[in-house]
């Protein structure tokens, strides 16, 4: 079973337009919890291509450790969680 589904990508490239697909793609799977072997295996691409991705997404946002594109994430993501429900609440 994929733990990535490519119906993602355009949201996600939506809450994150500075990066490229693949960036975008290796975000996601970091960032809700799974290790690099596993990204790897899921995307069908090396270790060090995810770590060449994440390393290119840290210097995007001016950050130093991996850690804190888990906290970059969620702030993007809770952000637009956050509008589409004022929206919905807003057209009542």
């Amino acid at each position: 079973m994929a733990i990535y589904d490519e119906n993602f990508t355009p949201a996600l490239l939506n809450v994150f337009p500075e990066l490229t697909k693949p960036e975008v793609r290796v975000l996601y799977l970091y960032a809700t919890a799974y290790d690099m072997r596993t990204i790897a295996q899921e995307l069908g691409i090396s270790i060090n291509t995810i770590s060449i991705h994440l390393t290119h997404v840290k210097e995007k946002y001016g950050l130093e450790k991996n850690i804190e594109l888990r906290n970059v994430y969620a702030a993007r993501t809770n952000s637009l969680y956050l509008m589409t429900l004022f929206k919905l609440v807003g057209n009542k």
